[in-house]
């Protein structure tokens, strides 16, 4: 599976984070459904008091040619994040999770509410600082963004945010902008 052969899908996935979860003695569940049409499996964490929704499957980052590339679009989400695009099939009630203290990017401070340079510029700072390196998540919570419009913006704005986020930098600076990618609301920006 996915911890002795490096290969799994979903229910793999989900089944070796419970395992995980339970040797860090976290309480976490496995539910089951769909993402899209797709049977699909993820897990449930109570984390602090709170109960969260994690997709390990979809964090994943299968096909990166990039060792320094992390996803957490799918760690610690509310139901309301997670029924996006995945859709439980249970007859058991299921814990509501509503809270968002424990989301990677609220947690972290790695967000934005606008297209501001600062709010980039302190979002990346955070995950140097919090030992990121490459690349970099903002989740993204203003009004809807499209590609061209966050194109538009990071061209004219890749400077300024990479001489805000150097300023945490001990000794150094952020290379340059290289590429950039849109995930529904998380940006991710890669500098080399």
């Amino acid at each position: 599976g996915a911890l002795m052969k490096g290969k799994s899908v979903c229910q793999g996935y989900a089944y070796a984070f419970k395992l995980l979860c339970d040797q860090a003695q976290i309480p976490c569940w496995i539910v089951t459904g769909y993402y899209g049409d797709e049977p699909h499996a993820w897990n449930y964490v109570w984390l602090d008091g709170a109960y969260y929704l994690v997709d390990v499957t979809w964090d994943d980052p299968v096909g990166m040619d990039d060792p320094d590339y992390v996803y957490y679009g799918y760690l610690n989400l509310t139901d309301a994040d997670m029924t996006r695009d995945h859709t439980p099939e249970t007859e058991i009630p299921l814990p509501v999770c509503a809270a968002t203290a424990d989301n990677y990017f609220l947690r972290g401070g790695y967000t934005a509410s606008a297209l501001e340079a600062g709010q980039y510029g302190d979002a990346v700072a955070w995950q140097v600082n919090d030992g990121a390196r490459g690349w970099y998540q903002i989740l993204y919570t203003g009004a809807a963004l499209s590609e061209e419009r966050l194109a538009d913006f990071l061209n004219g704005n890749a400077e300024a945010i990479r001489s805000r986020a150097s300023k945490g930098i001990a000794g150094g600076r952020l290379p340059a902008l290289s590429r950039y990618a849109l995930n529904d609301n998380i940006i991710q920006l890669l500098f080399e």
